[in-house]
């Protein structure tokens, strides 16, 4: 994984989604990697950590609705819906607002458990003294994200329709 994805991963768990929920076109900003790029990992990135059951989609049962404006047939439903539009084109956004706008993404409770099994706690994951926990911690969400087949930054894992 090249630095920049990492320091995106790094950016996303460790600074915003342990201390509060994101919506997903956040995702797509504040990094230098060109639009594509982010928004293929923002995709990815969403998809693995629900089907690695460490992030949820909120409210509970948006990935349970059967479609429709915030009901989606699970994870895999819901990231092919991000891909059928552009974050970065504003009417394209507007268009898939139910699923770039819509609901919130959040570290899930194995999340929270997970984060918890390395000493760090939710709101609690600055300083020098847990730079360690820190690196453990991501390594061991980046092994479950491929346990379901998703490498960040290095292989398309949604891709567009």
């Amino acid at each position: 994984m090249k630095q920049e994805v990492m320091d995106w991963l790094e950016h996303w768990l460790l600074d915003h989604l342990t201390c509060d929920t994101v919506t997903p076109s956040s995702l797509v900003t504040g990094t230098s990697l060109k639009e594509s790029e982010v928004r293929q990992l923002a995709v990815d990135f969403i998809y693995a950590g629900l089907a690695s059951k460490m992030l949820d989609l909120l409210p509970q049962g948006v990935l349970s609705g059967g479609g429709g404006e915030l009901g989606f047939n699970g994870p895999l439903d819901y990231a092919d819906e991000l891909m059928k539009f552009n974050p970065f084109d504003f009417d394209d956004l507007l268009a898939g607002r139910a699923a770039w706008g819509g609901p919130q993404i959040a570290l899930s409770k194995d999340g929270i458990d997970l984060l918890s099994s390395f000493g760090l706690r939710f709101s609690e994951t600055h300083g020098e003294d847990k730079e360690d926990r820190r690196q453990r911690f991501l390594a061991e969400m980046i092994r479950r994200f491929e346990e379901v087949g998703v490498q960040l930054g290095d292989i398309a894992y949604i891709r567009a329709l």
